[in-house]
């Protein structure tokens, strides 16, 4: 969702991997992962 808006529907897994709307490619860039923490790259 955006603004209040619908931006993509899809399947989880779809969405996890290939996301096509702005707002969906932000939210899951914005998900810390195992494998982040693990390189370094986690939230002190």
């Amino acid at each position: 969702m955006f603004s209040g808006k619908i931006v993509e529907v899809g399947r989880p897994l779809n969405l996890f991997r290939n996301p096509q709307a702005g707002a969906t490619q932000a939210l899951v860039g914005a998900v810390l992962s195992v494998e982040a923490g693990l390189a370094g790259n986690a939230l002190a």
